[in-house]
């Protein structure tokens, strides 16, 4: 998520535990947001036709370079059938994380912690500081 993407309406918060890798933990919020059935659809077709598309645009590099010519044909194949797993992944994310406000075990920066690799909201979150780049694992509480 850029910082010119704005956040959604309806942002719903729940409780979490930091833990660090030294084993301190903290309490915080996480914001996240649920998606309706059409909603997922709809993203999940966003997310992926951007990705299979810059994918595709790379691979048009080999028709102006003619010794890459044998790339284009392998790298299509690939992306329309790795596209597939890829549409299923993100339609199955029905709750997005978008930022837990608490404070870093690590550096003690109070502020907005990332959600890191996966935005899916699960029982156990990998969160990543933006101040000083450290990574901790957060777990809902109910």
């Amino acid at each position: 998520m850029s910082k010119s993407t704005p956040l959604p309406e309806g942002l719903e918060f729940q409780t979490i535990e930091i833990q660090s890798n030294s084993g301190e933990a903290q309490i915080a919020k996480v914001a996240f947001k649920k998606w309706s059935e059409k909603e997922c659809n709809t993203r999940a077709l966003k997310k992926t036709s951007k990705i299979v598309g810059t994918i595709l645009a790379c691979s048009l590099i080999g028709l102006f370079v003619h010794i890459l010519l044998v790339v284009i044909i392998p790298a299509v194949f690939i992306t329309i059938v790795g596209s597939f797993p890829l549409y299923l992944k993100f339609k199955n994310e029905s709750s997005t994380v978008y930022y837990a406000q608490g404070s870093c075990p690590s550096c003690h920066f109070n502020g907005k912690l990332k959600p890191y690799l996966d935005s899916k909201l699960n029982e156990e979150m990998t969160l990543q500081c933006s101040s000083c780049g450290q990574t901790m694992k957060a777990i809902l509480k109910s």
